[in-house]
């Protein structure tokens, strides 16, 4: 779709002005510009405008994309880990394109340390590791998952002294979306829109089995990987062959050459786990034995091989037949139906039956490929659990397995079931006319508007504050809960005063004949305030009016900044 995006230079929304391009992608551009009203460097991240679908309502799947990415900008706003990117603001453009604002930090992201430094040492990686985990267990925390953990979106500066410090970029908002208007990650996947970077993309995340904190956990273990041996663990030429590799039942695991303590190596190995069973389910349990990274010792046990169910869905994909583990659990289910229970029968009693044994061995042999086949199908139409081929493998012909395919989608959304209950929490989100109001609650400061709360966290009733920085404030009783609440600021004192002037003045003269002569008492009166605009509001009023100058005034130096591509 063809746009035409802000140029440095331009004045975006009235707001920013547009310093340099940081870095171009294919739905977005980041550019560094300056915040007039306060004189700070921010990172402006440009969407494109919404791109209609091929066929359907377009206005209707437009409206979904919006309110995705206000749902989305929503919850990462309200994320305050210091190892998290601060989102200042966000919103949409007069011409469709949506936009926010981040924090300017200046440094480098771990794909250029790794392209200027080589391989890190096990003590930064540690470190790094450490501070990015941390970031993570906030978001997951609020429902919020990444889904796109990379070395181009973690970056690394110097503060106060202190190297190594890490900032985790680009949250989950505003992914590429399908032609679907509300698609699960499953949809992502199956509509052939896969929401990520495969080369550090879980298992489950290119099924569409259900994602989740694990999945981003799998993703930072292969950065890990990256930076301790200077090389993608999923590399390839293609990105089928990429996706194969991530999808093969053969773990990743740290080379055993490598000098790197037992304690972290079984860290990043269990991090690695394609089974989920066996993976480390929070990133907070992750960032905990972090602290012990140079132990001696295993902290974890160490992971193996296993079957799992990804390789039938690439071999789906790629319309080849599904692998032979995924076809021997059929004889199983022969037991369920009673045809098929005495074809199997016959089938083991065939010694003792000569003369029908190899008509009863075609017809098992059909009956088995028609199985294998079914089989698959439904394998194909209802994603499962990992877990589920070990239970098949191993179970006896006595166990009824039909029962099962039932059974996978009641499973599939337990994995979900995080999300679902962070959604049914309803929380208090605060919105401001206009944004950038500091928020208070009975007095006590909360953040920076616009903010969403959890519901969890508020006793009702409560009364919201928003105060802007030059006085103005305005407040708001809240009762109940409610999904949204919006605060408005009433405009500055001194702006009503011209037409309070001039009023007086077209009155005064038809009484300058009056014998009480009030004039001067009313003059007076109606030029008190004047001396009001002196004080340090109408410095704030006159900075509103003439942001351009003032910004430059106040705005400090430009300190030198290597161009990023890491915000997108």
């Amino acid at each position: 779709m063809d746009w035409n995006p802000p140029q440095p230079g331009d004045i975006f929304e009235g707001k920013y002005r547009i310093e340099s391009v940081l870095g171009v992608g294919g739905f977005a551009h980041v550019y560094r510009a300056t915040q007039l009203d306060l004189g700070r460097p921010v990172a402006l991240k440009v969407l494109k405008p919404f791109s209609p679908p091929r066929s359907g309502d377009a206005d209707a799947a437009e409206d979904v994309w919006i309110k995705r990415f206000r749902r989305e900008a929503q919850l990462v706003a309200q994320l305050r880990d210091p190892h998290t990117i601060t989102m200042y603001e966000y919103g949409q453009a007069d011409n469709g394109m949506s936009y926010m604002a981040f924090e300017f930090v200046s440094g480098k992201s771990l794909d250029v340390v790794l392209k200027e430094s080589g391989p890190l040492s096990a003590k930064r990686v540690a470190a790094i590791l450490t501070q990015a985990l941390e970031s993570l267990a906030e978001a997951h925390q609020y429902g919020v998952l990444h889904r796109d953990i990379k070395p181009a979106n973690i970056l690394v500066y110097e503060h106060l002294g202190k190297t190594d410090r890490v900032k985790v970029l680009d949250f989950g908002i505003a992914k590429p979306l399908a032609d679907e208007t509300d698609l699960t990650s499953s949809d992502l996947t199956q509509a052939g829109m896969i929401v990520g970077t495969p080369s550090y993309m879980a298992p489950e995340q290119l099924t569409g089995e259900g994602i989740g904190p694990a999945s981003d956990i799998y993703s930072m273990g292969l950065v890990a990987f990256e930076l301790l041996t200077g090389s993608k663990a999923a590399a390839g030429p293609t990105t089928m062959t990429i996706i194969s590799k991530q999808l093969s039942p053969e773990v990743f695991k740290v080379p055993a050459e490598l000098d790197v303590p037992a304690g972290l190596r079984s860290i990043i190995n269990c991090m690695l786990a394609k089974n989920l069973e066996t993976r480390f389910k929070t990133a907070g349990d992750v960032a905990a034995l972090l602290e012990n990274w140079d132990s001696e010792t295993p902290l974890v046990g160490e992971q193996t091989p296993a079957p799992m169910p990804a390789p039938a869905a690439i071999t789906a994909d790629l319309r080849s037949p599904p692998p032979k583990a995924h076809i021997t659990p059929p004889p199983p289910e022969l037991p369920a139906a009673p045809p098929h229970a005495g074809e199997l029968s016959g089938e083991r009693d065939a010694p003792r039956k000569n003369g029908i044994a190899a008509p009863v061995i075609a017809i098992i042999l059909v009956l088995l490929l028609i199985g294998a086949g079914l089989f698959w199908m439904m394998r194909q139409q209802s994603p499962t659990p990992t877990p589920d081929p070990h239970v098949e493998l191993a179970a006896s012909p006595t166990p009824v397995p039909r029962p099962s395919p039932t059974s996978e989608p009641v499973e599939a959304p337990e994995e979900l079931a995080p999300t679902a209950e962070h959604e049914a929490v309803a929380p208090l989100i605060v919105e401001t006319e206009p944004s950038g109001l500091e928020l208070f609650i009975n007095d006590e400061p909360v953040g920076t508007s616009p903010l969403t709360l959890p519901s969890d966290d508020l006793q009702y009733p409560l009364t919201l504050i928003a105060r802007h920085n030059d006085g103005r404030e305005t407040s708001l009783l809240v009762d109940a809960p409610s999904e949204t609440v919006s605060l408005t600021l009433p405009d500055p004192a001194p702006a009503p005063e011209p037409e309070a002037k001039h009023r007086p003045r077209r009155t005064e003269r038809p009484r300058s004949t009056s014998p009480r002569r009030t004039e001067p008492e009313t003059t007076r009166t109606q030029q008190a305030p004047e001396s009001e605009p002196r004080t340090a509001p109408e410095t704030q009023t006159e900075s509103e009016r003439r942001p351009t100058t003032d910004a430059k005034k106040k705005a400090e130096p430009e300190p030198s900044f290597p161009a990023l591509d890491t915000l997108f």
